[in-house]
C-alpha cells in the first residue's frame, strides 16, 4: 500500500511540475507582451498578481482580497452620502 502511495505521489508531483512549467512559460510570454504594449509596471503587476504571485510573495492572494474589501467599504462609505443626497431629488420627481 505504501509503495502504491509513493508511486501516486511521485506521479502527482511530476504532473504538477509540468503544469507549473507550462503556466510559467505562458506567464513569461504574456509578461513580455504586456511589457512592450502596456509598460513595465503592468508587466511586473501581472507577474506578482498572476499565476506565480503566491510563489513570489506568499501572501499575495490574502493582501489582494483584503485590499479589495477595503476599497469596497471605502466606496460604500463615500458613496452613501451621495446616495442619501440624491434620494431627496429622486423621491420628489
Amino acid at each position: 500500500m505504501q509503495e502504491i502511495s509513493g508511486a501516486v505521489r511521485e506521479g502527482a508531483q511530476a504532473y504538477l511540475n509540468r503544469q507549473y512549467t507550462t503556466i510559467g512559460g505562458v506567464g513569461v510570454v504574456i509578461m513580455i507582451i504586456l511589457g512592450f504594449t502596456l509598460g513595465l509596471r503592468v508587466a511586473i503587476g501581472f507577474l506578482i498578481a498572476g499565476e506565480a504571485g503566491d510563489k513570489i510573495l506568499p501572501l499575495t492572494t490574502e493582501i489582494g482580497i483584503t485590499l479589495l474589501w477595503l476599497s469596497a467599504l471605502l466606496t460604500l462609505y463615500t458613496g452613501w452620502d451621495y446616495l442619501r443626497a440624491s434620494l431627496h431629488y429622486m423621491i420628489e420627481e
